[in-house]
């Protein structure tokens, strides 16, 4: 039997631990100025993850909690696009 690891992470939000393709990733991108979606989760800079409910995304945002993790409460278009479409 040769069972492979899964990483879990926390969301920033909830605090809640999930396996880490369950998540989605933030990164500060220094070059937008901005905190962007990892989709590959690979990105070369310190990332927040984040659950797909939509109380976490509300408190993320209004409670500050990405501002201290990432340092910015800059979040791109590309993010805001991907909130609207769970909302619905």
């Amino acid at each position: 039997m040769n069972l492979k690891h899964i990483p879990k992470r926390s969301c920033i939000s909830c605090k809640l631990k999930f396996s880490k393709g369950d998540l989605l990733r933030l990164v500060y991108d220094k070059h937008l100025e901005a905190v962007s979606l990892d989709v590959k989760q690979k990105f070369q800079s310190r990332g927040a993850y984040i659950c797909s409910d939509m109380k976490c995304y509300n408190k993320m945002y209004k409670k500050g909690v990405l501002l201290r993790f990432l340092g910015s409460n800059n979040l791109s278009a590309e993010i805001i696009t991907y909130i609207d479409k769970e909302r619905t």
